[in-house]
């Protein structure tokens, strides 16, 4: 029986379908960061529950249900949290899924030439410790000093 194990998410120009699994995954994924996005904002306010009730006129119950769970959360709702919480709403912006390459040696913008000096391993000198000044004060330091 072989295995395979999909590394990473589907290219958008494949015509392979995404699983339940991972449409289910990424569903609940967004609904927590939007969830901890509305309690950061609330958290940030300094306003009660109460007050965000009556400014978005709903039951402060119903408010309490919002915040304590991502799973009571429409996009409806998050309208109305945020706009209440913060008189603000959600820019049009999404993130890739795709991994950027990776480049263990110096940022891409930097290009080929790093403008500091380099220095390779073989280059710096060995730690050598200060020379001592001072004798040993107890018994045991002087058995470890002359083993």
């Amino acid at each position: 029986m072989t295995i395979s194990r999909k590394t990473g998410l589907s290219s958008s120009n494949s015509t392979e379908e995404f699983s339940i699994g991972e449409l289910a995954y990424f569903q609940a994924r967004l609904k927590n960061r939007l969830h901890q996005l509305v309690l950061r904002k609330f958290e940030e306010s300094g306003m009660s529950r109460a007050e965000l009730a009556r400014r978005i006129k709903k039951k402060p119950e119903q408010i309490t249900r919002w915040l304590n769970t991502p799973g009571n959360l429409s996009l409806s709702t998050l309208s109305d949290l945020l706009l209440g919480i913060c008189f603000s709403e959600l820019k049009d912006e999404v993130a890739s899924l795709r991994k950027p390459p990776r480049n263990f040696d110096r940022p891409t913008w930097i290009g080929q030439e790093a403008p500091w000096p380099t220095t390779r391993y073989e280059d710096v000198p060995p730690f050598l410790p200060p020379e001592r000044t001072q004798e040993p004060t107890t018994d045991l330091a002087k058995q470890l000093v002359s083993a």
